[in-house]
């Protein structure tokens, strides 16, 4: 059983209903303040009551309420017609979940789950709601007014997360819960009643070898000997054993190390190793997951997702990541981008493709997909002539206006086939290499109207530049075009050489790309530009 979506209305950043559709395991990225950590904590909450480690109604605020929502309430107030009190909803879709089956949908739909909501408590304060607004003593929102209950589609009505049945656990590994909480997950875990039994016992001889030790006795005879104390009968005792006072003596450790003060991405990991474990997860258990990447090194990293993959069929797990690395290792077919506008998915992604950047986890792919808009080159000799020819024609850099140079290497069709369903605006600048026909061929079922491939229109020929093809192999590269549009008087003065035949010249340019090209990025002077370069640079702008 997974939840396979979830629809929020006036939590935080969610004003109007955003469904969000989830599966086994999903990857949740997208840009800054779009609401990827609140997904998790709207998610925990409707599963559990709990905000921030807190049952959400004895510490409710009105700051998490969408805070438009609140605005639009309170300047009601002062207006004959005042809007209803806000109201906070969770829906949660499952899979399959037949005693929560119903019609009572936010859209009337029919559906298996519940819907969480944050509510005004009409049965209980509608009278005292009705005076504050006749005496105009409300210029707030009442939150001390308000109710937590569950809803399920089937009609049902709840006020314990309990009845859910469904297990969550929330692992944030910038906010470190309290020494406590582990503690106590694993005495839930690994404990038995038998153990819990023993401890007892073992904390009550404790106290009765502290009390009867001679430090105690010779403390109490020297309280003797003090008149006043003496006859009030004072004494040192030892307080009574419950059943459970154990439990507050104990803490975790590693290493010998308190729990508290290991390393912040020792807590994370461990963390994440004792969410999977004991009695308190199944299969029935969501694991939320924020930023796995932070505190931990890259071995770490990779030992954790390792783990996480391994688990991954048996629970569902539901990440947050800023890390390429977390993205292509757990499989960018995971990846549910978060924006303003839609959730998109890669689901229905070529498996190749993500065997691609499962094998190559060092591709920066969310570089990519977060930006606004993109160029995809070849190499790092193509990233600078493409930004040094947009600096020279806008005066300021691509990255200036949104647009991200990013050599790609040879895998053009697998940023391309992202970019496709995702619908990023994207421009591909490469050479022909001679053979036009071979880039239609690969190139033209991606072209739209957010997606263009620039290339130089025509074939080059060794005869036709008086070219060498034993210096100089391939003359339908970058480095002859600029020598196309330039000529070898300028070249020579811009990269500091003095070469005086064409094939000389290309043949340094092409051993030398990376270099070469870094020169033409810092000259003073400006060069002319291939015309597919400038076609291209137009384009995306």
């Amino acid at each position: 059983m997974i939840i396979n979506k979830i629809e929020i209305t006036n939590f935080k950043c969610f004003k109007s209903t955003k469904a969000i559709p989830l599966s086994q395991n999903s990857i949740i990225v997208g840009n800054n303040g779009i609401g990827k950590s609140t997904i998790l904590e709207a998610i925990y909450l409707s599963l559990t009551g709990i905000y921030r480690g807190k049952n959400v109604l004895r510490t409710l605020s009105k700051d998490i309420f969408n805070v438009d929502a609140v605005q639009e309430y309170i300047k009601s107030l002062s207006q004959p017609e005042k809007l209803q009190l806000p109201r906070i909803t969770i829906s949660v879709y499952f899979d399959a979940y037949p005693a929560y089956e119903g019609d009572k949908t936010p859209d009337g739909s029919t559906a298996d789950g519940f819907t969480f909501a944050i509510e005004f408590d009409d049965d209980r304060h509608s009278s005292t709601y009705a005076k504050l607004i006749e005496n105009g003593e409300l210029h707030d929102l009442p939150v001390e007014l308000y109710r937590v209950c569950w809803y399920t589609f089937s009609g049902e009505m709840f006020f314990n997360p309990r009845n859910i049945g469904f297990k969550s656990l929330i692992i944030d590994s910038d906010n470190f819960s309290s020494n406590d909480f582990y503690t106590s997950k694993i005495i839930r875990d690994f404990f038995d009643e038998a153990d819990a039994i023993k401890m007892t016992q073992a904390q009550r001889q404790a106290h009765t070898d502290i009390l009867n030790s001679d430090i105690v006795k010779d403390i109490n005879a020297r309280i003797v000997e003090n008149n006043a104390l003496n006859e009030r009968h004072v004494s040192l005792g030892i307080s009574s054993v419950s059943r459970t006072s154990w439990e507050n003596i104990i803490s975790t450790q590693v290493e010998n190390i308190p729990f508290d003060n290991i390393g912040k991405g020792e807590q994370c990991f461990i963390k994440t190793l004792l969410s999977f474990t004991g009695k308190s997860v199944s299969n029935k258990s969501l694991i939320l997951i924020e930023e796995p990447e932070c505190h931990l090194a890259f071995s770490s990293l990779n030992q954790l997702l390792n783990f996480l993959k391994s688990k991954s069929k048996d629970y569902q797990i539901v990440i947050t990541t800023h890390s390429s690395f977390v993205l292509n290792k757990m499989g960018v077919n995971q990846l549910l981008l978060s924006n303003s506008d839609a959730y998109l998915n890669l689901k229905d992604l070529e498996d190749s493709t993500v065997d691609f950047f499962l094998k190559r986890t060092g591709y920066d792919t969310l570089r990519f997909i977060l930006c606004d808009k993109s160029v995809l080159v070849e190499g790092d000799s193509d990233e600078l002539i493409i930004q040094r020819a947009y600096f020279d024609k806008y005066g300021n850099l691509p990255i200036e206006d949104g647009i991200d140079i990013i050599a790609v290497g040879t895998s053009f069709v697998r940023f391309l086939e992202i970019a496709q369903k995702l619908n990023l605006t994207t421009c591909v600048v490469l050479d022909n290499d001679g053979d036009i026909n071979a880039l239609h061929e690969r190139f033209d079922s991606y072209v739209s109207d957010k997606i263009n491939i620039h290339f130089e229109n025509k074939v080059w020929t060794h005869d036709e530049l008086g070219i060498n093809k034993d210096i100089v192999p391939n003359v339908n590269t970058l480095e002859p075009e600029l020598l196309r549009a330039n000529n070898r008087i300028i070249l020579n003065r811009v990269l500091g050489v003095n070469y005086e035949s064409d094939e000389q010249l290309l043949h340094y340019m092409i051993k030398n790309k990376t270099d070469v090209a870094l020169k033409i990025f810092s000259s003073k002077e400006k060069i002319i530009y291939p015309e597919y370069i400038q076609q291209a640079i137009d384009g995306i702008k």
